[in-house]
């Protein structure tokens, strides 16, 4: 089901999007409801974050580095090879 907004844009942002629809042949209704999803998702995964980050830190994880660092020892600790548990290849 679709719906019929009214929203005011700056100038510049109605010249890109009428700019960026006629280049890729997309309606310009398509153009703002994958922007805005967009948005929003950005926004909810930010909203995540701040409510994980006091969790995060107690365990000692302060950048998403420190994360993929832990996940990537954690998947070359667990992996399987040859000759592990008396298997043979």
């Amino acid at each position: 089901m679709s719906n019929v907004i009214t929203i005011r844009v700056d100038d510049d942002v109605k010249q890109m999007l009428n700019t960026f629809a006629e280049k890729s042949n997309t309606r310009k209704r398509e153009i703002v409801n994958k922007a805005l999803r967009h948005y929003i998702y950005l926004q909810e995964i930010k909203n995540v974050r701040k409510e994980l980050k006091p969790y995060a830190e107690a365990w000692g994880f302060y950048k998403e580095e420190d994360i993929l660092n832990t996940t990537r020892t954690s998947r070359n600790q667990n992996r399987v090879t040859p000759g592990f548990l008396g298997d043979s290849y």
